[in-house]
């Protein structure tokens, strides 16, 4: 814009005849004003760097977040395969609307992507704006999902006996897992319902069940089930009702039960629970307390 500036004025200067009529002197003149703006934006640009050096990695990811919003970036999503992608998308959008690009440049199931930052263990959330990544680069694990839930369907049919099952149909085989017994899925096949209710279910709760991380609703209730009721149950961020009443578990509850904020309907009666009802989890009292042995 300076160049801009200074080159129209200097058209102007020289229609008023301000330098003469020496051409040579005045293309002399131009260029070296040009020369001058053109060092000028380096000092600037070498500030700029001297600057965002001398910012902590949050403020300079905060600077780039003010500088990226309301505009379109162009994220390079770098893949353990080994392919590279680059995909322009507004700012304003969020990371999962960053997958369903992904998955349909590399024709990849949404579900089975996973998004990283660099140098952080943790994947990006669906819900994080673009513009509040404060990068440019993410990297991409490609997992089968519909592989991890089936095998943790299948560690609870083993773990509770499941030749015994009344219902049964589908279990143990390669058909999809919308069409096993008591199993829903949702549209991207990922397991979002289990309800296995009254179904002679013996043994132990797997902890595998934590890998189910879509699901809303798990139905365990009128069986045989023994043992602690495992932590991993704390991880289905996802999870609404979480039925386990009239069973034999035993054991205190797991405080990671307390991490469930979606969680609106929980059933732990008649079990053989001990220990206390963890404070996150005393709106559901009377639904715990009656036929346990709790403090």
């Amino acid at each position: 814009m300076k160049k801009l500036i200074i080159t129209v004025l200097m058209m102007g200067f020289l229609s008023q005849g301000a330098f003469g009529s020496n051409n040579e002197l005045n293309r002399r003149l131009i260029k070296n004003l040009e020369q001058q703006v053109e060092a000028l934006k380096e000092r600037n640009q070498e500030l700029k760097k001297s600057v965002l050096a001398r910012l902590s990695a949050r403020e300079r990811a905060y600077v780039l977040r003010r500088a990226l919003t309301g505009a379109e970036i162009t994220i390079n999503i770098a893949s353990l395969d080994g392919v590279t992608v680059k995909i322009t998308i507004a700012s304003t959008a969020n990371v999962r609307e960053l997958k369903q690009h992904i998955s349909e440049l590399r024709d990849i199931h949404i579900a089975n992507i996973n998004l990283f930052k660099a140098g952080v263990e943790d994947k990006l959330a669906n819900s994080s704006t673009i513009s509040d990544l404060g990068t440019t680069v993410v990297f991409m694990l490609i997992r089968n999902i519909h592989e991890v839930e089936k095998q943790a369907l299948e560690a609870l049919y083993n773990s509770t006996n499941g030749a015994d099952w009344v219902r049964k149909d589908g279990w143990n085989t390669d058909i999809p897992l919308s069409e096993w017994e008591g199993v829903t899925v949702d549209e991207e096949g990922r397991v979002v319902r289990l309800d296995l209710t009254g179904n002679q279910l013996s043994g132990p709760i797997t902890a595998a069940l934590g890998q189910l991380t879509a699901l809303t609703k798990l139905d365990l209730r009128y069986n045989n089930l023994r043992g602690t009721i495992p932590a991993e149950l704390g991880q289905l961020g996802a999870l609404r009702g979480l039925y386990l009443d009239n069973n034999q578990l035993e054991g205190p509850i797991p405080v990671e039960l307390g991490q469930l904020g979606a969680l609106t309907y929980l059933y732990l009666y008649n079990n053989q629970l001990t220990g206390t009802i963890p404070r996150e989890l005393m709106e559901f009292e009377k639904n715990i307390r009656p036929g346990n042995q709790l403090d």
